[in-house]
């Protein structure tokens, strides 16, 4: 009998870290920061944020296409602190920094999922990143 229930703990334990693992691997937003009375949010094709105090980064997830035209955009409200953006390929390296009151745009060399991330520093207002695919 105690057999049997090392067996079935061992199989529960394998069974909850592969789900564990297959739950982080579709993540499609999130981030590491420290937020203070406010909330950041992430829609379709935006992340905006309002708060008293936001340090950290905040990103999500979007698949692009090889030739696509995106524009950025970045606006913010600052009472304090930095905000800032960038915007990462599928290999992870930082393709575009975009800056609070810029607008940006950048062609796509591949297809994948790249990231779009936002990153404050103390920063106390708001913000709203916005990219659209440029119609031709």
């Amino acid at each position: 009998m105690l057999r049997s229930s090392k067996i079935f703990k061992s199989g529960y334990l394998a069974i909850m870290i592969i789900l564990l693992v297959l739950g982080l691997a579709g993540c499609t937003q999130g981030g590491s920061y420290k937020l203070i009375m406010g909330d950041i949010q992430a829609g379709e094709k935006s992340i905006e944020g309002s708060y008293s105090s936001f340090s950290g980064n905040y990103y999500k997830n979007v698949e692009l296409a090889k030739n696509d035209q995106i524009i950025f955009g970045l606006t913010a409200e600052t009472e304090a602190g930095t905000i800032a953006a960038q915007f990462i390929d599928p290999d992870g390296n930082i393709i575009l920094e975009i800056k609070e009151g810029s607008r940006q745009e950048k062609f796509l060399e591949e297809t994948g999922t790249y990231k779009m991330k936002v990153i404050g520093e103390d920063h106390k207002g708001n913000f709203e990143l916005s990219w659209a695919k440029k119609l031709f």
